[in-house]
C-alpha cells in the first residue's frame, strides 16, 4: 500500500479526472483531492454537499452525480445533477433534474446523460437545454456508454439477462442497434475504444470477465472470457483489467483481447471493512472502503 487518505464517513464511489481523484462520502459529500500517489496525505481541492449520492460519472472535465433525497413524507426523491468544472479547477452545479423510479445507475458520452430508472432510460443534453426519456418496459440495471453507443443491462426474468446497445445520435428517438443474451447475471459493465468488459456470474460463486469486440456499426461478437475470484466492480486503464473483490484486487492483462491473462493480484487485507468502488491510473490503484478512508495501492505487473 502506497498512502491512505481518510475522508470522515464511509468512502463509496470514485472518479478519476487528469491529476484530481474525486470520492463520496457519509454519503452526503463529494470530496476532490489531488491523486499524486506518493502524498501521503492527499491535499483537498473541494467539498461538494449532498444528500445522498448514489452514483457518479464523468464526461470530458464535468463530473454527473446521481443524488437520492428523503423527505419527511412522501417517497425518496431522485436528482440527477452536472456539475462544470471552472477554470480554477473547482466545479459549480450547471443543472439539476428530477428522476422518476432511478435505479442509481449513470452512464455519459461527450454530449448526453444517461440516468437508467426502473421503467428505461432519462436523457439529459449535457447544456441542460433538453432531457428525453426512452421506455424498457424490463427497466436499466446497468450502463455504460461509448462515442455514440450507449450499453444497458436488463434483467428480463430470473434466468435471462440481456445486453442491449442504442445508438445515441438522435437522443429523442434512441435506436436499438444490437442485442445480446447473457447467461449469467451481469455486475457491472466498461468499455475502451474496441471492447466491451462484462463482469458477470452467479449471485454466490465466482465470476467471469468477458470480452466482446464491438465494432463501429454496434454490432457485439464474444472474443474470450477468463474466470476471477471475488469479483464485484471493474475498471478497465490501458492494457489492465481490475476487477475488484472484497479482499482483492485482480489484475488482467488484456493486451491479447482474445487470451485475457491473470498477471497479479493486489491484497487488501489490510483494510478493516469491505472495499466499495475502485479507479486505476498509470498502475495505481485507488480504493473506497466502508472505513471511510480511499486506499492507494501499486500494481507491481506493470512496469
Amino acid at each position: 500500500m502506497v498512502s491512505r487518505q481518510h475522508l470522515g464517513g464511509d468512502a463509496q464511489m470514485l472518479a478519476l479526472i487528469d491529476e484530481t481523484l474525486y470520492a463520496t462520502s457519509n454519503p452526503s459529500e463529494v470530496q476532490s483531492f489531488h491523486s499524486k500517489p506518493e502524498d501521503k496525505t492527499l491535499p483537498a481541492v473541494q467539498t461538494l454537499n449532498f444528500k445522498g449520492v448514489r452514483a457518479m460519472c464523468q464526461s470530458d472535465s464535468d463530473i454527473v452525480v446521481a443524488d437520492e433525497r428523503f423527505p419527511s413524507k412522501g417517497p425518496r426523491i431522485s436528482v440527477t445533477t452536472l456539475l462544470e468544472k471552472q477554470p480554477d479547477g473547482t466545479f459549480k452545479e450547471k443543472w439539476s433534474q428530477k428522476v422518476d423510479k432511478s435505479n442509481r445507475e449513470l452512464a455519459c458520452n461527450k454530449n448526453y446523460v444517461f440516468t437508467a430508472a426502473e421503467d428505461g432510460i432519462h436523457i439529459f443534453k449535457k447544456s441542460g437545454a433538453q432531457r428525453f426519456f426512452h421506455p424498457i418496459k424490463t427497466g436499466a440495471d446497468i450502463l455504460s456508454a461509448h462515442d455514440d453507443h450507449l450499453y444497458v443491462v436488463t434483467d428480463t426474468g430470473p434466468k435471462e439477462t440481456l445486453l442491449l446497445v442504442f445508438d445515441t445520435k438522435d437522443p429523442q428517438h434512441l435506436k436499438k442497434i444490437a442485442q445480446t443474451e447473457i447467461d449469467q447475471k451481469a455486475f457491472a459493465l466498461d468499455t475502451d475504444t474496441r471492447h466491451l468488459y462484462i463482469l458477470e456470474g452467479s449471485i454466490w460463486g465466482d465470476r467471469e470477465l468477458s470480452i466482446l469486440d464491438r465494432s463501429a456499426s454496434g454490432g457485439l461478437k464474444r472474443l474470450s472470457s477468463i474466470k476471477i475470484k471475488q469479483a464485484d466492480r471493474l475498471k478497465i486503464e490501458g492494457k489492465r483489467a481490475y476487477v475488484q473483490g472484497f479482499m482483492q484486487v485482480n489484475s488482467v492483462d488484456i493486451s491479447n483481447p482474445k487470451n485475457p491473462k491473470l498477471v497479479g493480484t493486489v491484497d487488501l487485507s489490510a483494510i478493516p471493512l469491505s472495499a466499495s468502488d475502485i479507479e486505476a491510473k498509470n498502475g495505481i490503484i485507488y480504493i473506497a472502503a466502508e472505513d471511510g478512508g480511499v486506499y492507494i495501492l501499486k500494481d507491481k505487473s506493470v512496469n
